[in-house]
């Protein structure tokens, strides 16, 4: 999650043919944008995004 204003955005990760892939969205679930960072862990600590916990442990 990271805040951009007064809006919260979440983003999910994840591998597609090896490539990580990054999904960000709003809390009402529309997709903002779906990209493959450079550097994953550069891009999410320079952006300041918070974890939340994992999917699994969010939908289970």
């Amino acid at each position: 999650m990271y805040s951009f204003g007064v809006v919260r955005y979440y983003a999910v990760r994840g591998s597609v043919e090896g490539i990580k892939w990054l999904v960000i969205f709003t809390k009402e679930g529309v997709v903002e944008t779906a990209f493959p960072p450079d550097a994953m862990e550069e891009y999410l600590a320079k952006r300041g995004f918070v974890l939340v916990g994992i999917v699994r442990e969010m939908v289970g």
